[in-house]
């Protein structure tokens, strides 16, 4: 099984940035029409993205080393992927994060990091990378 690092990282920090979400019973009346309407508000790309875009950096160094003891502190006990159609929790992920042998080509970088507000406690973040190389499941 061959994954797309980048691909994997996005998601991961999709979920690790949203650590409120589980618990709500979720809003209602206005404060829906006010969700949506902040759903696609843009946050201003200061310090937060650069903070965010760290985050994911250490989270992708330790991906690509099968670093599974980064990603046991880092996800929340809440955390789950999808990953060839089965859903994983975060026992699994880790799992699954820390059998994985990359081989990358040096000097990848992740840059203009945005970050898209989805509520008070969610942020999407989306950056470019410039990384060439495969991963693989087992290894």
């Amino acid at each position: 099984m061959i994954f797309n690092p980048t691909h994997l990282l996005v998601t991961l920090t999709v979920a690790v940035l949203s650590p409120a979400g589980a618990a709500d019973a979720g809003p209602t009346g206005n404060e829906k029409a006010k969700a949506n309407s902040e759903a696609h508000e843009t946050v201003a790309a200061g310090a937060t993205a650069e903070a965010l875009l760290a985050l994911d950096k250490q989270a992708m160094e330790a991906y690509l080393k099968g670093d599974g003891k980064f990603f046991e502190g880092f996800l929340s006990d809440k955390f789950v992927m999808r990953e060839g159609g089965a859903r994983l929790n975060k026992t699994d992920s880790v799992k699954l994060l820390s059998g994985g042998k990359c081989e990358v080509k040096g000097g990848w970088m992740l840059t203009e990091p945005q970050i898209s507000m989805v509520d008070h406690d969610t942020y999407v973040l989306s950056y470019k990378s410039n990384m060439e190389g495969s991963c693989t499941a087992d290894g």
